[in-house]
């Protein structure tokens, strides 16, 4: 992609699938790679929310983040990012491991943003949770897919407003005044996302 060699982490859970996807950015924030006393690794907490029945199993597939992660996020102007997604790593999934739709998406921060284009703007996930997510499209920008169930998170009602101005009518945003743009606040906040994502998978 563009030159850049980038891990990709996996976590499968137990059973034969065929499974949900959940594709999350910053990889390496997430999974143990970089691993905190403070803070559970993804396959730790989903392996707890499976065991505590809060959600089915699903596939979870994080992309590490490089130096070059705000151009990267950026989908404006910078696409490689979001071609490997849809064109490399997406097909290279299915071949790989069990996956079915849906197909969930979550970000934080430049990957929140990330995550709202690939859903709303190339239509390529079905659902997203975006956390403190930039959100600086271009003014005439298009999104096609505006009635794909899209959730926001963010730390004021200044905010919610804000980007109410740009998204879909139907788009969910909560607001947590608690929240702090801080990779600890994603990896604390990131099993609620997981739930709220999957909450129509779990009333199957």
């Amino acid at each position: 992609m563009g030159g850049t060699l980038r891990d990709i982490y996996v976590y499968l859970p137990p059973g034969t699938g065929p499974f949900p996807l959940i594709l999350t950015h910053d990889g390496q924030f997430i999974f143990d790679i970089l691993p905190s006393p403070d803070h559970l690794d993804i396959g730790t907490i989903m392996n707890s929310l499976l065991e505590s029945e809060k959600v089915e199993p699903v596939i979870v597939v994080s992309i590490e983040s490089t130096v070059h992660r705000l151009k990267t996020l950026e989908p404006w102007h910078h696409h490689e990012y979001v071609d490997f997604i849809e064109n490399t790593l997406l097909p290279l999934l299915m071949e790989t491991y069990p996956i079915r739709h849906p197909f969930y998406t979550v970000g934080f921060s430049a990957g929140g943003q990330m995550a709202l284009y690939l859903t709303l703007a190339k239509c390529i996930f079905d659902s997203a949770f975006a956390i403190l997510p930039l959100w600086n499209p271009p003014m005439e920008t298009n999104l096609p897919c505006e009635n794909k169930e899209v959730y926001i998170l963010v730390d004021s009602k200044e905010r919610k407003k804000h980007l109410s101005r740009y998204l879909p009518t139907n788009t969910h945003i909560e607001v947590d005044t608690n929240a702090t743009h801080s990779i600890d606040y994603f990896r604390n906040i990131l099993p609620h996302a997981i739930q709220v994502l999957m909450k129509h998978e779990k009333s199957k």
